[in-house]
């Protein structure tokens, strides 16, 4: 089963189910786009990961905002919407 998520005129992410994947729900979930990781990244996405991690206090990114850093505006502007609810919460 395939789904299909679509942000606001930014790029198509699509995710599939994999059936064979053991878990309790009876499968998981995985991207179709690799995701980019921080030494393989570019300046712009780099200064967003830097803020996420600085943000959140960790020293990781996960796959969601790493996934969406093939399309940077779109990363930007997703993180920047989700960063104000990390900053009200700490």
């Amino acid at each position: 089963m395939w789904y299909t998520l679509r942000l606001q005129g930014g790029p198509l992410v699509s995710l599939r189910k994999d059936p064979s994947a053991a878990s309790r729900s009876g499968g998981s979930m995985s991207a179709t786009r690799q995701p980019v990781e921080y030494n393989e990244a570019t300046p712009e996405v780099r200064e967003i990961y830097d803020d996420i991690m600085a943000t959140r206090k960790t020293d990781w990114i996960n796959n969601f905002w790493k996934v969406l850093a093939h399309d940077p505006r779109t990363l930007k502007r997703i993180w920047t919407t989700s960063r104000k609810s990390w900053v009200r919460s700490a």
